[in-house]
């Protein structure tokens, strides 16, 4: 079943506790490593526009392959796998599929965008020609008809881009749990999982844009911690569609202790104090668990006081069970 986006967020997080130091490890050596080859191709190619082109290109290909690295890293998370920064090298061993997807993704992305740049380049063509005397002046009305055209096709370009890349969105999850897997059937089964679901992944990505300007306002640092949060949350997106997010998140008590270390889960806050008396911090939450303690307290007779003298020891608390953690864990994975 589809999962809400607010339940795959929040469910990111739990992952992340305790995982930061792997994924903040990961996310810097493979930006160190694009900006130290993004570098050394510009001192390289120096002012050659051709040589910057397919560099910028090459570039581009081989971040798709760094990403496919974060993402698996984020699996291993999500799987419960111990993971370490190393893993974002793991697409390397299967180099060929991976550098195959990746060019296709940057082609597949990049057409949508040529009917523009052909327009913006025959005006540039012409606009030279009318400088140097052997065209005819383009009049303002030319010129803001061409630059409007310009903009149509790149408005255009962009709605065309964002579906095909919502479409393309879980090619390189399927590329990393199945190695042998063909770049086409990458393509075709990623479409197939897609049908329906391209809206709800255009959501996700909206909702990440206010904590986008929270990281540019805190400088990019925001950043170590915003883009761990969105690869996890797009890996528990692909589990889901998968039908296999169930399997990590277990409906269980036990998933949702992991869950309720965040406060914002739970609207009622409470703590049952093991001993003679239940102790409810919200008495109206609490009420079935204070009934439950009580029902199960044994009678005091004299025989057992005098046998064992009593002695005062400091309770203990412990995570609240019984019937109120199944309602909470009833309303917290409801669709």
């Amino acid at each position: 079943m589809n999962r809400k986006n607010s339940e795959l967020k929040n469910m990111a997080r739990a992952f992340l506790l305790g995982n930061y130091k792997v994924t903040i490890a990961a996310l810097c050596v493979t930006g160190a490593i694009t900006m130290a080859i993004s570098m050394i191709f510009e001192y390289v190619a120096g002012e050659n526009s051709s040589v910057f082109l397919a560099v910028n290109i090459l570039l581009a290909i081989l971040d798709y392959v760094l990403n496919a690295g974060l993402m698996t890293v984020h699996l291993d998370i999500a799987r419960r796998r111990r993971s370490n920064w190393q893993r974002v090298f793991e697409p390397f061993r299967n180099a060929n599929r991976f550098l195959g997807l990746s060019a296709v993704m940057f082609v597949v992305t990049a057409i949508p965008f040529l009917p523009a740049l052909i327009t913006e380049s025959m005006k540039l063509v012409v606009m030279g020609q009318s400088m140097s005397g052997s065209a005819h002046f383009l009049s303002e009305d030319a010129m803001s008809d061409a630059n409007g055209m310009v903009l149509f096709l790149l408005v255009i370009g962009g709605i065309a881009a964002i579906y095909i890349t919502l479409s393309f969105f879980p090619a390189f999850y399927l590329l990393i749990d199945n190695p042998n897997l063909s770049v086409t059937g990458c393509i075709s089964k990623s479409f197939s999982l897609m049908k329906g679901n391209r809206i709800r992944l255009l959501l996700m990505d909206l909702s990440f844009v206010g904590w986008c300007l929270l990281g540019i306002l805190s400088f990019g640092i925001g950043f170590l911690w915003i883009v761990p949060y969105y690869l996890q949350s797009t890996t528990n997106f692909y589990l889901d569609l998968i039908r296999e997010f169930d399997i990590h998140v277990s409906l269980s008590s036990e998933g949702l202790a992991e869950a309720g270390k965040f406060r914002d889960f739970l609207k009622d806050s409470v703590v049952v104090a093991v001993g003679s008396s239940a102790e409810t911090v919200n008495e109206d939450s609490c009420e079935t668990v204070s009934e439950e303690v009580s029902a199960t307290e044994q009678p005091v007779t004299e025989q057992s006081v005098t046998e064992q003298p009593t002695t005062e020891q400091p309770a203990t608390e412990q995570p609240a069970t019984g019937p109120l953690m199944d309602v909470l864990d009833d309303s917290f994975f409801e669709e």
